[in-house]
């Protein structure tokens, strides 16, 4: 898997995202302009599980607000980077997965990439995209998200370690690339 395989799985999920819109108006979510949230690192540890420092942090826009199913993808296919990082990472804090997990960790990875962030932040917002995807490498291994058929499953260990590799860090745990029976590369941990 390379990185043309992580954004495509990164798109398609994106695709289904859209069709849960409900919103009259999908700028606006809960009286927040989402596309207008930005980001500004204040704890490094946010959006990267066990941590619920999120929760506290008053930049977050959705740390007073409950998010539905529903509601993290419209805000993640409505809102900017940092928008989606935090819903993300809310409800990450509150319901720990490794899906919750790799959004948050993808959101970072694309503020770092479209330099959303203040120059002097760029190097702590990637540290921080590649501690969170290495979460879900080591928390949540198994992790999975669907399509928009919802039938269809993308394991998140494969993106995620690409995404840490993308991003000039090394996987951590032992997870070593290999090539699959019909030519693919995906990854594996060995213990």
């Amino acid at each position: 898997m390379n990185k043309l395989v992580h954004m495509a799985l990164v798109a398609t999920a994106l695709v289904g995202i859209a069709a849960c819109e409900d919103q009259p108006d999908p700028a606006f979510r809960d009286g927040i302009l989402i596309g207008e949230v930005t980001f500004t690192p204040t704890d490094t540890n946010a959006g990267i599980h066990p941590s619920n420092v999120v929760l506290a942090d008053e930049g977050n826009p959705f740390r007073n607000v409950e998010i539905s199913l529903e509601g993290k993808f419209e805000i993640e296919a409505n809102g900017s980077n940092a928008a989606a990082f935090y819903g993300w990472a809310t409800v990450l804090a509150r319901q720990p997965t490794g899906e919750h997990q790799f959004f948050a960790a993808s959101n970072l990875a694309q503020m770092f990439q479209n330099r959303e962030v203040d120059n002097r932040d760029l190097e702590t917002v990637r540290e921080m995209a590649i501690a969170a995807y290495q979460s879900v490498l080591d928390n949540f291994p198994n992790s999975v998200t669907f399509d928009e058929s919802g039938t269809v499953s993308f394991p998140l260990a494969p993106p995620s370690y690409f995404g840490i590799v993308d991003l000039g860090g090394t996987p951590q745990g032992g997870w070593i690339e290999i090539q699959t029976a019909d030519g693919q590369t995906t990854v594996v941990r060995i213990d």
